[in-house]
């Protein structure tokens, strides 16, 4: 698919997330564990890294004095302010993300490779042995409707998916028929990629105007990977993951609407 001169992205993200997971039997609550050489030596090891990559700018994105919490995001990595993309850690998690400025597939597919390969020199573990949870590629799209349109009559008219209520649920004196607030969301089951693909599509305000934010996420999880990661699978999976999420693109959203954007 060619980019789209006034493409609805509003950022696309690659998410690893990792840990040793033990389940309370009382409670069902999962805790995650982490070896204690990742614990002291990881985040210093990345920042080190990004140093010598030029990626120079730190933002810190967690509170300074609070313990990470699993899977939650500490510090980001730029080349300079809000200069894109940017390159996210936490305990656990690692991301690669890229806004709609700048975005070309090609370029983030080599951006997303490059950072895995920091990824797998600064943990101590590698990349071959991290507890993989789940690996996931993410894009999020904005659709802006006028405020005098009906939220219900934009989805209709403007996307493949069906939001049907009944007349007769309708057609109440103490119902006002205009259904807000929307939000639907669905996963299926996915064979190449072996996976899932989950769409959520909800109402949202972007950029401080109503709309609809659709996020199209391709996952795989631990009990789903064959082999253990390197660079050469990983980059198949992107690939597939990229494949899929164009797929959904060009298939949930009308033909005469998605023009609008070329």
């Amino acid at each position: 698919m060619v980019t789209l001169s006034q493409a609805p992205l509003i950022e696309a993200w690659l998410e690893i997330r990792w840990g040793q997971v033990k389940v309370d039997e009382a409670t069902k609550e999962k805790e995650y564990f982490f070896p204690r050489q990742e614990i002291d030596f990881f985040f210093g090891q990345f920042k080190m890294i990004a140093d010598r990559n030029e990626l120079t700018h730190v933002d810190r994105v967690f509170p300074e004095f609070a313990p990470p919490i699993p899977h939650v995001v500490v510090f980001r990595f730029r080349k300079a302010p809000n200069v894109w993309p940017c390159f996210q850690i936490g305990r656990g998690v690692f991301t690669v993300n890229q806004i709609n400025d700048g975005y070309d597939w090609l370029t983030f597919k080599e951006d997303m490779l490059k950072g895995i390969g920091y990824l797998n020199e600064a943990n101590p573990l590698k990349i071959e042995n991290l507890p993989i949870l789940d690996i996931s590629l993410k894009y999020r799209d904005g659709f802006l409707f006028k405020s005098t349109e009906s939220p219900l009559d934009f989805l209709n008219n403007n996307f493949e998916i069906s939001f049907k209520l009944t007349h007769d649920f309708l057609n109440k004196e103490f119902i006002i028929a205009n259904p807000f607030n929307l939000n639907l969301k669905f996963t299926l089951k996915t064979v190449v990629p072996v996976g899932s693909v989950i769409i959520n599509l909800r109402q949202g305000t972007i950029n401080a105007q109503p709309g609809f934010i659709m996020d199209t996420v391709t996952r795989i999880t631990s009990d789903e990977l064959d082999d253990r990661l390197n660079l050469e699978n990983i980059s198949s999976w992107l690939e597939q993951a990229h494949t899929i999420q164009k797929h959904c693109f060009n298939t949930l959203i009308d033909p005469a609407y998605k023009r609008s954007f070329e």
